[in-house]
């Protein structure tokens, strides 16, 4: 009897540890092939099979206004599609106008859309297994790049253009091309760490970076200088330049893009700009007044109607910098502007003569300028609790004048769904570098399915289990046989 207990019991332990063993080989997975959490190289980055491989920049610069386009091309490097988000700054009243996506010899051009459209359509076009871009403005001066399903070994290439006014200081006018920040993020949004991190810039290796200037002015160059790059400078004439990239160092990868030029003084310049523009027409006022300070500033054109002027009230200008005022005009472009103020203790007023066509004129440019600054001066204070009125004025200036804002952006999106070569499953772009494993979300557990060696155990135990019976029977029989056998 003891011993028939004995062995029961051990074979319930041996089934036991077997179990034991099959639910410690469980393993961590999820439903993805590929871990969410890349490889970490030796200087703790993380890194994945998405990067963003380079960043070409043409830049033209008329007078005070630059238009920017840039072409930044993305790789998939691993076996699995990816989606996530690229972050990156721009200056701050960039005006983004323009996005394409390109995809081999194909070329998706991007929709302006109201903000919450654009979101839930790239959403389901992600769910969908459609190739998707979406750029978008979430903080003044930081935009966000988010692709969805794109494929193993696959490129592409993400285009856009903006424009923005340069102010110049002391007569200096200076262009800068933000590189410092730029960080992969993972999740449906993007959080105020997520933008202080890639404001910070938390990347130790750029992606390989190219940049052409070209500046066109009226009045003859002067002193056009690199301060941050190893440059060469070509003069078309005495008013035409271009600067190009000399062999390009990892440091100065790594480093924002400044170049700073002047433009000689001219008698008859009166720092004006006039756009006809469908119908409406702008202005840019940029005229350096006075080398001393100014304050109570206002400006007066005659025999030329001017509204929807930004800023709403000219600031109080330091020393040596220009009056800048943008707005749109009715009128003839013949007659006086005339600015009156306060030097210190004493009145200050000035009067210049225009014309015309003794003015700069730049088409689609400036209005787009205008519509920069007005969409960065209602998006100052601009959080969630911002009230309906001023969302739904930058909703609409945004639409109306086709740029990426707070409130708007640009979808573009390949309609066929895309099938890699071997089936795959989604995987997250490179988290920022400060995870901990803490951080790292619990993993979903996946049971194997037990292993042959496994089933032969249970064949062992339980042919041992039938033989040790057969033996307690046999045994009992023999004894039976013996007692009958004594009594006779």
């Amino acid at each position: 009897m003891m011993r028939n207990r004995i062995l029961q019991f051990s074979f319930l332990l041996v089934i036991f540890l077997i179990n034991l063993k099959v639910l410690a080989g469980t393993e961590a997975a999820d439903v993805n092939p590929v871990p969410s959490y890349m490889t970490t190289t030796e200087d703790k980055q993380r890194t994945g099979p998405m990067e963003l491989k380079s960043s070409d920049v043409y830049v033209e610069i008329r007078d005070a206004i630059a238009e920017v386009t840039v072409r930044q091309r993305y790789i998939n490097s691993g076996d699995t599609s990816v989606d996530g988000t690229y972050m990156f700054p721009l200056p701050e009243g960039a005006s983004v106008y323009r996005m394409e996506m390109v995809s081999g010899d194909n070329i998706f051009r991007g929709e302006l859309k109201e903000k919450k459209e654009a979101e839930n359509t790239f959403a389901r076009l992600k769910e969908q297994g459609k190739n998707a871009t979406l750029l978008n403005q979430p903080s003044s001066d930081m935009f966000s790049m988010n692709l969805a399903n794109v494929m193993p070994g696959e490129t592409v290439d993400l285009v856009f253009s903006y424009t923005e006014i340069i102010i110049p200081d002391n007569k200096v006018y200076e262009f800068i091309f933000p590189r410092k920040a730029g960080a992969f993020h993972t999740g449906d949004t993007v959080t105020e760490s997520d933008l202080s991190q890639a404001a910070a810039g938390n990347s130790t290796s750029g992606p390989d970076f190219s940049i052409e200037v070209n500046i066109l002015t009226n009045n003859p160059l002067k002193d056009v200088v690199c301060i941050s790059h190893e440059t060469d400078t070509f003069f078309e004439s005495d008013s035409i330049a271009k600067v190009v990239l000399k062999n390009i160092t990892e440091k100065e990868n790594n480093s924002d893009y400044i170049l700073d030029y002047r433009i000689a003084d001219s008698k008859s310049a009166t720092g004006l700009i006039l756009s006809r523009s469908g119908d409406e027409n702008f202005l840019l006022l940029n005229k350096n007044l006075k080398s001393r300070p100014l304050k109570d500033l206002s400006v007066r054109f005659s025999d030329l109607e001017t509204y929807d002027v930004e800023p709403l009230t000219i600031p109080d200008l330091p020393a040596k910098k220009p009056v800048m005022l943008l707005g749109k005009w009715k009128g003839e472009a013949d007659g006086i502007i005339e600015v009156n103020g306060k030097n210190g203790r004493y009145g200050y007023s000035k009067k210049f003569r225009f014309v015309k066509k003794g003015s700069s004129e730049s088409k689609g440019s400036l209005q787009r300028v205008w519509a920069g600054q007005r969409l960065n001066r209602l998006s100052g204070d601009y959080d969630t609790s911002s009230s309906p009125e001023t969302k739904s004025e930058i909703n609409n200036m945004g639409l109306v004048y086709n740029l990426v804002s707070r409130e708007t952006s640009f979808l573009a999106y390949n309609d066929t769904v895309l099938e890699p070569e071997m089936p795959v499953k989604h995987a997250s772009l490179d988290l920022p570098a400060q995870v901990t494993e803490e951080e790292k979300p619990a993993p979903q557990k996946i049971a194997k399915v037990p292993e042959p060696e496994f089933y032969i155990l249970v064949l062992i135990m339980g042919a041992v289990l039938l033989t040790g019976g057969l033996r307690k029977k046999a045994a009992c029989m023999f004894t039976h046989t013996a007692g009958k056998q004594d009594s006779m």
